[in-house]
């Protein structure tokens, strides 16, 4: 027996790796895979127990707690229960309860302390038995509970001889199916290897379609099979990569941010679309292009030959007077394999900064609306208490001055503090199907006594048939009230107010006209502001939070509110809602 031989140095070498192989993974195997079986139940559980918390704080509900824990037993396969303040069952999904509070255990512990917990319990021989998660009850702030789930891992740790058992089957198998056959070919290897070296020859040179024969299923079959899979992997990762290449184009093409790379002469190699927006350059080829030369703004320019200078990474805000723009620009040196790039990357901030004025405005606003009013309260006050607290009479009179002061004050406070719940979504709508025209003519009727001692003509006209919407009437009702009282205040005595009603295929339109005033250009787009009132003159006071009210209320029906105005000839304002 020549062991020295080509069929002994190939049969041998894999009997006994294989031999030595199955031995070592049949026990190191098991053991890895029971770990990460544990691990990824304790990731699997914690998440599902995140979820099952959120979904139970949404669902707050004592009298449904047993039928959340058991929906959410039989989804996730494990024992769930809804724990109070204090730890003790308040929802199970099994009959039978613990009898004392749990608040004690490992992962409760844990949960108490910061709002989340996960342990696995283990038997008096070490063996993990369960792993058991909790999960903090958050609803509007407020720690009510806990969500407590308990997997049993008595299954998962049976089954590690079943899997021992498995892979030593596996490999003597395997040794049978391929020692065997190696044993019978090894005198036919040599044309095969020849085959296999010209295919990989093939590969070498580029040509992905290599498809080999692999005859007898041996080792050097396998290698057949392998060169196969080779090309084809080749195939499906240049694929692949064309695939990802796409991929990040698609992601460059659809960012808000601008993305440029340079080169080290300030050649632009690459630039998304958004870049092209932010300097306008769309119909302009920028590929290869200088960026002095394509972008032309001496505040960018400066910025990359600062780059340069300190070879540091620079950022600037830069105004764009032209573009009407602000924007960021950051440049950044690249990795290692492009350490010659750069990359630019522009923001776009003009909302934000739009967003930050608004919010000072909105400060601003709210702190004159309020200084008006208390500054004449203290002057009431004084008044009252320096000169006439003797004088009934006088007395009387400021406490009334003070009385609507106060109330002006409170109606402000009160309009806020409804907005504001508004935009949270606190103010829940019972939705109805009503007929539109109802609540228009009921909204027009609240309004005709103060427009008629106005002076002013309020007329509405109402479709021929009924025009169904799903609303709430009494909030829909203060919009068109809102609305028309503002046409009321900012229309002259002997001026025009119509109220109309239009349908088209999905939606009711309805406008509310007047030949007032109107609202300056410039203050259109901000009047569904908090507090902003126009500068034009108007009678009467406000607090400057109705229409912002009204938009809110009719975005909450799923409908939208815009205005169309003309300086001294007028407002229109359009209120659309969905048909039902």
């Amino acid at each position: 027996m020549k062991y020295r031989s080509l069929r002994w140095r190939i049969v041998l070498p894999p009997l006994i790796i294989m031999f030595i192989g199955g031995i070592l993974l049949g026990y190191l195997i098991p053991e890895r895979i029971i770990e990460s079986q544990i691990h990824f139940q304790k990731e699997q559980l914690s998440r599902e127990i995140k979820v099952f918390s959120q979904y139970v704080a949404v669902q707050w509900d004592y009298k449904k707690f047993n039928t959340f824990s058991r929906d959410w037993a039989d989804k996730i396969g494990a024992e769930v229960r809804i724990l109070s303040q204090v730890g003790t069952v308040i929802g199970s999904s099994s009959l039978s309860q613990p009898s004392s509070t749990m608040a004690l255990l490992p992962e409760m512990q844990q949960a108490i302390a910061t709002g989340s917990g996960v342990a696995i319990n283990q038997g008096v021989d070490g063996t993990p038995t369960s792993i058991a998660v909790a999960e903090e009850i958050i609803v509007n702030g407020v720690r009510l509970g806990y969500a407590h789930a308990e997997f049993s891992l008595t299954l998962l740790i049976s089954s590690k001889n079943k899997i021992r058992d498995g892979i030593w089957f596996s490999f003597l198998i395997a040794a049978i199916f391929i020692e065997i056959p190696l044993l019978i070919i090894t005198s036919r290897s040599g044309l095969r290897l020849s085959r296999i070296t010209d295919a990989t020859n093939q590969i070498a040179r580029g040509n992905r379609d290599v498809n080999l024969s692999p005859g007898i299923l041996d080792e050097i079959g396998e290698v057949a099979f392998g060169i196969n899979r080779l090309a084809s992997q080749i195939d499906k990762q240049f694929n692949a990569l064309l695939e990802e290449q796409n991929k990040i184009n698609t992601v460059l093409l659809h960012m808000n941010e601008g993305i440029m790379i340079l080169d080290g002469e300030g050649r632009i190699n690459l630039a998304n679309l958004a870049t092209l927006e932010i300097f306008d350059l769309m119909d302009t080829p920028v590929i290869g292009a200088s960026l002095i030369r394509v972008v032309r703004n001496h505040q960018v320019i400066e910025l990359w030959e600062e780059f340069l200078k300190d070879n540091q990474d620079q950022i600037s805000l830069i105004e764009l007077p032209a573009r009407n723009k602000i924007i960021q620009v950051s440049i950044t040196s690249m990795t290692e394999s492009l350490s010659n790039h750069s990359l630019v990357v522009i923001q776009d901030l003009t909302q934000l900064r739009t967003l930050q004025t608004i919010r000072r405005d909105f400060i601003s606003n709210i702190s004159h609306e309020l200084r008006t009013p208390i500054a004449s309260l203290k002057a009431l006050a004084e008044t009252l208490q320096i000169s006439a607290l003797d004088d009934p009479d006088a007395t009387r009179r400021f406490l009334d001055r003070m009385e609507i002061e106060i109330e002006a004050l409170a109606q402000m406070v009160s309009e806020l503090l409804e907005l504001t719940r508004i935009e949270s979504g606190q103010v829940p709508l019972e939705l109805q199907r009503i007929d539109v025209n109802l609540v228009l003519k009921s909204s027009v009727e609240r309004i005709s006594v103060q427009a008629e001692r106005a002076e002013i003509d309020l007329k509405y006209k109402l479709t021929g048939e009924p025009v169904f919407i799903l609303a709430d009437p009494p909030r829909l009702e203060q919009v068109f009230v809102n609305i028309i009282h503002n046409a009321t205040k900012f229309t002259q005595p002997g001026g025009k107010i119509r109220c109309n009603i239009d349908t088209t295929h999905q939606s009711a339109i309805i406008t509310i006209t007047d030949n007032g005033r109107g609202i300056p250009l410039e203050d259109q787009p901000r009047i569904f502001e908090r507090f902003y009132k126009s500068k034009r003159p108007k009678q009467g006071s406000g607090t400057g939070l109705g229409l912002s009210i009204a938009k809110h209320l009719v975005e909450a029906h799923g409908g939208k509110i815009w205005v169309e105005s003309q300086l001294g000839k007028g407002s229109t304002f359009f209120i659309r809602l969905p048909l039902q």
